[in-house]
């Protein structure tokens, strides 16, 4: 399994995605709850010490992606700003919110704030992402919508980063020109930083 994902230069992205898509649908609930929790701790170890970060932008998973709830309480217990995605037409919008219970079904079945209150880009220290997947030069496979891809292209790489399980680290992955780049990604394992 892991020989297909180290000679995915040979996939296109559409197979790259549906293959790893499917493997962490595959991915237990108790197996989900562990490697969550693992990486939440890593990132929250992490983050504790750096002062400059006093908002965050997280993401409501779904397809069991890596689980941002225990971050989101830690976060609020540490007076810290959360932004959600809200997809707005076409275009990707982040919107204050500490409250979960102000959520609705958005685009695509995502949980997404009721508010439409939207922030600036400016406004927001650390975006999180989750992806498909993250090249060996940090370029991060999405869903192939391009949401993130917009409207973070004029966003400092520093302050991009993404949650991943380990599995979804593609090596010899390159990404295109338009795939936005991580500056680190954090997955149960380790934190990976690019330069």
């Amino acid at each position: 399994m892991k020989e297909s994902i180290k000679s995915c230069q040979t996939f296109s992205k559409d197979s790259l995605r549906s293959f790893l898509v499917k493997k962490r649908l595959n991915m237990s609930d108790s197996e989900i709850a562990i490697k969550s929790n693992s990486l939440q701790e890593l990132f929250l170890e992490k983050i504790s010490s750096d002062n400059s970060i006093h908002s965050i932008a997280l993401y409501s998973s779904i397809n069991k992606e890596v689980r941002t709830g225990c971050i989101h309480n830690n976060l609020i217990l540490n007076n810290k700003k959360i932004f959600y995605p809200k997809i707005v037409g076409n275009n990707l919008k982040f919107v204050e919110s500490n409250n979960l219970n102000a959520f609705s079904v958005g685009k695509f079945n995502i949980m997404e704030p009721e508010s439409d209150k939207y922030a600036l880009l400016g406004d927001i220290d650390l975006f999180v992402l989750p992806s498909v997947g993250i090249g060996s030069l940090g370029k991060r496979l999405g869903y192939g919508g391009g949401f993130y891809d917009r409207v973070l292209s004029s966003t400092k790489k520093e302050k991009i980063c993404s949650f991943i399980y380990d599995f979804q680290v593609i090596e010899n992955f390159f990404g295109e020109n338009h795939d936005i780049e991580a500056s680190k990604v954090f997955t149960e394992k380790r934190v990976i930083y690019f330069n």
